[in-house]
């Protein structure tokens, strides 16, 4: 019998998180909160077995760090951070769209995860219709060279 694969969907940031400067309706918390759990009952479907960092939209959620962690420690094969960026306001009221569309961020400790970020990117950003920014790692910095930048990745890849 074939291993079921396992993946954990992190619905980003809280309850009542990251509200949209466009939009003060939205907020990104909520939705993604809803977004994983449509995503959860589509990946059910096809027998994958799905783990939410954040179950309830009222949970507190553990640390960055601690929702990757989460992810190894449940022997997850795929991680997946959601979030929705909303445009920043200039100092003359227009909004900055550079930052509209997707991009996936994956471990610098396992580049041969590239392939799978730039396909899972395309076809999102297919399925979206909005332009594919790219598949990119994140350094910490120079005082911790090859430490992944985001603490949910760290936590998921470097534990």
């Amino acid at each position: 019998m074939a291993k079921k694969i396992k993946v954990t969907l992190d619905p980003g940031h809280d309850k009542g998180s990251n509200i949209s400067p466009v939009n003060p309706k939205y907020i990104e918390g909520v939705q993604m909160w809803k977004l994983a759990n449509f995503l959860k009952k589509a990946l059910e479907n096809y027998d994958i077995e799905v783990i939410l960092t954040r179950p309830t939209v009222k949970d507190n959620i553990p640390s960055v760090y601690e929702r990757g962690k989460l992810a190894a420690e449940n022997g997850s094969d795929l991680m997946i951070s959601l979030h929705s960026n909303a445009p920043g306001q200039r100092k003359d009221g227009t909004y900055d769209q550079t930052i509209t569309g997707t991009c996936i961020y994956y471990s610098l400790t396992d580049p041969d995860n590239k392939d799978l970020a730039d396909e899972l990117g395309k076809a999102i950003s297919e399925t979206m219709g909005h332009q594919y920014r790219g598949s990119m790692t994140r350094e910490y910095g120079e005082d911790r060279p090859n430490w992944d930048y985001y603490g949910v990745i760290r936590g998921a890849a470097q534990n």
